[in-house]
């Protein structure tokens, strides 16, 4: 598998306005064209099936393997109080749960040091069979003013090359593409009549609801739920022999999708973590705009949450 060689300037067209040129850089094995990527990413989904699991790995996913990094200290001269403060953090901080993942405004997940140790037992041979039979969408990227790269991209490489995870152009895509695809001007033809199965955390008892009507909105023809917890998603057992024909399943579980993709494989459908997305159909007032590639140029959804 070929090291990291090319950075990609993330740009689409249909977020050129709030995701401007030189915004996000993605790693990538390979030379790609962003938009001609994505087009390849939407027509994969679009044409797809049978069982196509999507995984996307970002900052949780990231904590989960590595655990949490301190910044090098070749940071300090740009974001001194940060470096300071990463490095600080583990002397500070002995007690509680071992492993917190959650952005801001949702409940985090969270594992005890116990739970943690046992759940990453056989965690690489789990993601390298979502490897095989479909996607990973792996958030490798350089952001202004973000330091996330400092902090995994070299450790998260090694884990792929260590794991003998292969990761190319087949199965390898940009983590924000699929926030484009399903907050921009494509979702009405990826939900668009479609039986639609969304499984994540009902909370606050209106989430689900108000998820629901959104889809509908973008033409879902049917749409089912499975509530899930929020704080052990990784440790959840779900049954999906009542849902009848499903065409496309939505996730929104934080690392613990990777144990939800696997539990709908009997569906034999396009089946996607979609995290973030779902927080946006929810309360599109609060998360729409908070991480890139969630507010296109033209807007998508009203900010009304009973809309």
């Amino acid at each position: 598998m070929a090291r990291i060689r090319y950075e990609i300037d993330l740009t689409l067209r249909a977020f050129s306005q709030t995701v401007p040129p030189g915004a996000v850089t993605q790693y990538s094995p390979d030379p790609c064209n962003s938009e001609e990527r994505y087009a390849q990413f939407r027509e994969r989904i679009l044409e797809n099936r049978g069982y196509l699991p999507i995984y996307r790995m970002s900052d949780g996913e990231f904590t989960f393997i590595c655990g949490k990094r301190r910044l090098p200290l070749r940071a300090v001269a740009r974001f001194p109080w940060r470096t300071l403060k990463s490095w600080l953090r583990p002397l500070i901080k002995r007690d509680g749960p071992v492993f917190v993942s959650g952005g801001t405004g949702t409940i985090p997940e969270i594992y005890t040091p116990e739970e943690w140790q046992r759940l990453r037992y056989g965690y690489e041979e789990r993601v390298a069979a979502i490897a095989r039979k479909g996607l990973l969408a792996v958030n490798l990227v350089r952001q202004r003013n973000d330091l996330f790269c400092m902090q995994y991209i070299d450790p998260m490489w090694d884990w792929f090359e260590s794991t003998g995870i292969q990761i190319g152009l087949h199965n390898y895509y940009p983590f924000y593409f699929v926030y484009a695809l399903f907050l921009g001007p494509d979702a009405t033809r990826v939900v668009g009549g479609r039986e639609v199965l969304v499984v994540t955390a009902d909370e606050g008892g209106s989430k689900l609801a108000t998820i629901g009507r959104r889809l509908t909105t973008l033409g879902a023809k049917r749409v089912v739920f499975i509530s899930i917890s929020s704080k052990k998603s990784m440790m959840d057992r779900i049954d999906v022999s009542q849902t009848g024909k499903i065409d496309l399943v939505l996730i929104g579980a934080g690392v613990g999708a990777l144990n939800i993709l696997e539990q709908v494989e009997s569906l034999q459908t396009t089946s996607i973590d979609v995290g973030h997305v779902l927080d946006c159909y929810w309360k599109p007032e609060q998360f729409v705009g908070q991480r890139h590639f969630s507010a296109p140029d033209q807007p998508l959804l009203v900010k009304s949450a009973n809309q």
